[in-house]
């Protein structure tokens, strides 16, 4: 399992009450998010060190409750076999490197997950939203053959998480000769979506005492109402 922090966005975009939760949120390294386009992600990767066979794309449309990547949870890890079935983990453990050593065979890969054969979570619909950073769109066909893992990041919260485990997820890959290749999906709020580049976008947060978490509801309609 990822880090302690979720984030979930809903379609509806309904602020929760305010809890202690923004302090946790705030020591766990999250920051205020802020509107991004393709360029502002772009400069922000090139200030970091640079990561291996890094493929990262971003979302065309908003994220809320009834995107595609809503099976389990959005911003968990994503797993696809080579004929684009999504791979469901059966225990809560959804890390790339836990999955990149299943891989090893077909078998140990079916002991830890179950194949979805659902045209609503395969990987070509999946990747119909994305593009790469120039904007190009991406086919099933550049990765026909490979075991695909996508890892969901954003500016404000989850880069550290999201580059140890693509560190981590890429040496195995190279130890083992697997067929895999990552992909590194950025969810911030984007441009695109019609909001205004660098606004700030207010959220609640809330602690889930349960499962350990902070789930963060942010309202995007104002600043939809000012950009109109």
């Amino acid at each position: 399992m990822r880090q302690v922090t979720v984030f979930i966005i809903i379609s509806a975009h309904i602020l929760l009450f305010v809890s202690c939760a923004q302090g946790i949120y705030k020591l766990a390294g999250g920051k205020s998010p802020r509107v991004e386009n393709a360029y502002t992600i772009q400069a922000y990767l090139n200030e970091k060190d640079s990561l291996p066979a890094l493929h990262t794309y971003i979302h065309e449309t908003p994220l809320d409750s009834a995107t595609l990547l809503n099976f389990n949870t959005t911003w968990s890890n994503k797993f696809f076999d080579p004929n684009g079935n999504a791979l469901i983990p059966k225990s809560e453990n959804n890390g790339a490197p836990f999955f990149v050593h299943r891989v090893n065979n077909k078998e140990s890969v079916l002991a830890y997950y179950e194949k979805i054969i659902d045209t609503s979570k395969s990987l070509a619909k999946v990747l119909t939203p994305l593009r790469t950073l120039d904007r190009k769109k991406i086919t099933e066909e550049n990765y026909t053959g490979k075991y695909v893992v996508i890892i969901p990041w954003m500016k404000y919260a989850l880069y550290k998480d999201m580059r140890e485990e693509v560190l981590e997820t890429e040496r195995i890959i190279r130890e083992k000769n697997l067929p895999i290749q990552l992909i590194t999906m950025n969810t911030d709020f984007q441009e695109s979506w019609g909001l205004p580049l660098g606004k700030k976008v207010n959220g609640k947060y809330v602690w889930n005492k349960s499962e350990r978490s902070v789930e963060a509801t942010y309202n995007i309609v104002p600043l939809l109402k000012t950009s109109n």
